[in-house]
């Protein structure tokens, strides 16, 4: 059995891990999957758990609303993550030697870790913006003014693993659970991380781990050669890179996945982890493209896949109980294909409850 990937089986396994060819039984199954949904818009996270799920929204709501399952909180690159709450252990214990950037403390270091730890200490176990307000109006009067002061109070007591946001919080409209933290060891937590990535994210590279971690390669380099040796190591064609799998791609398998791929077009929604997850953009997104895909603003665009191809980007526009679809392709769609897409978002309207309105294509 050759150890060499075509670029499309690359991908065809990828989606695969990922649920996209194969969707998770529940929108829960695919955030552990992922270890975490990245959900600075939560609206996005949510559709990012939908599309990889056999869940409606209602379903996915009820989940939403049980902080026994789902938390809200900062993970990989300091970005707000849905996670489970086995898996917001997993992440703080195995980042734990990664230190909050000084140029968040806004030049008031000592006096945020100050407040933190009052807050840990002050028995009070919930918090919402009022509850916070009123603690800092006499702790630290100037922090009770600047949004990003409390923020990176509460960054603080997240990064030691002792509190996070309930799932469906929001910007602005927020709860901020503080919990008794249950800390793994590093070896461990980062070995149990190696895995997990690679059982959601693989075939994938040390880099692309650390990458999506966001943990010192230093660190990670001993622990990652100590879990991988056993594992299956495979090659792009046309690169050096070692590639390393969890499971074996034997020539059946990856032509039953490159059917699968071939089959139907893919959606994702922004900020999808196939953007994140990986140190090489050009595995999903050609270079000529990519300004587009990684806007300078931050935003990442949500993709359309065709033919294991990347064809374009979409937006979407909610009201009342209405979705309407933005497609945006750099050539036109043969009808076929735009008729297997239209299934695609006529699925996720489904899920939402949502009418979709007739879908708009501009050619960019």
């Amino acid at each position: 059995m050759s150890n060499l990937l075509s670029s499309s089986q690359l991908t065809a396994v990828r989606f695969s891990n990922t649920g996209l060819l194969i969707p998770f039984d529940s929108a829960i199954s695919a955030i552990q999957n992922a270890v975490g949904i990245q959900a600075q818009q939560p609206f996005s996270a949510n559709l990012n758990a939908l599309i990889r799920s056999t869940d409606s929204i209602s379903q996915l709501d009820q989940q939403l609303s049980d902080s026994h399952q789902l938390v809200r909180s900062w993970g990989q690159r300091w970005t707000l993550h849905l996670f489970t709450r086995a898996d917001f252990n997993l992440i703080t214990s195995a980042r734990s030697t990664e230190k909050i950037p000084n140029s968040y403390y806004l030049n008031h270091k000592e006096q945020i870790l100050m407040v933190a730890d009052a807050i840990q200490n002050s028995g009070i176990q919930t918090w919402t913006p009022t509850t916070l307000d009123a603690f800092l109006t006499t702790t630290f009067p100037e922090a009770s003014a600047n949004g990003r002061l409390k923020y990176v109070i509460l960054q603080v007591i997240t990064a030691r693993g002792a509190g996070f946001f309930t799932a469906n919080s929001s910007t602005t409209k927020w709860i901020f659970e503080l919990h008794s933290p249950e800390p793994l060891s590093l070896d461990d937590s980062i070995s149990k991380l190696i895995l997990r990535y690679l059982d959601g994210f693989g075939p994938a590279t040390l880099a692309d781990f650390i990458k999506w971690a966001s943990i010192k390669i230093s660190i990670v380099r001993p622990i990652w050669q100590k879990v991988t040796h056993k594992l299956f190591q495979y090659k792009l064609m046309g690169s050096d890179s070692p590639l390393v799998s969890t499971r074996e791609l034997s020539s059946e398998i990856l032509s039953s996945l490159s059917d699968k791929l071939e089959a139907k077009p893919q959606i994702m929604a922004r900020f999808d982890s196939t953007m994140t997850g990986y140190v090489d953009k050009n595995w999903l997104v050609p270079v000529e493209y990519q300004a587009t895909m990684w806007s300078k603003n931050g935003i990442l665009a949500a993709p359309i896949i065709n033919h294991g191809k990347l064809i374009g980007h979409w937006r979407y526009i909610v009201k009342n109980t209405s979705l309407t679809v933005q497609v945006f392709t750099w050539q036109p769609l043969v009808k076929p294909d735009q008729v297997a897409l239209e299934q695609e978002f006529n699925q996720l309207s489904d899920k939402l409850n949502y009418n979709l309105n007739p879908i708009q294509y501009q050619l960019v």
